[in-house]
């Protein structure tokens, strides 16, 4: 496992993630109209369709990934 912060400028976004998990730190994340804010925590399924993340004000995440 690979636990790593990453920072996302505002407006950036994110279509295919390589991480497994993430929490977000600080900023927010909108997920198919759903915003998370700091401290909520996100899954992201291997094989499964899923929908863009982005950043509209930008965002620190704590990312999980295999390595």
């Amino acid at each position: 496992l690979s636990l790593q912060a990453l920072r996302f400028a505002p407006g950036a976004k994110l279509a295919h993630p390589a991480m497994l998990a993430a929490l977000v730190f600080e900023g927010a994340a909108l997920i198919d109209n759903e915003k998370l804010g700091a401290w909520d925590f996100f899954y992201v399924p291997r094989g499964v369709e899923h929908a863009t993340i982005s950043f509209p004000g930008g965002a620190t995440l704590l990312a999980v990934s295999m390595r």
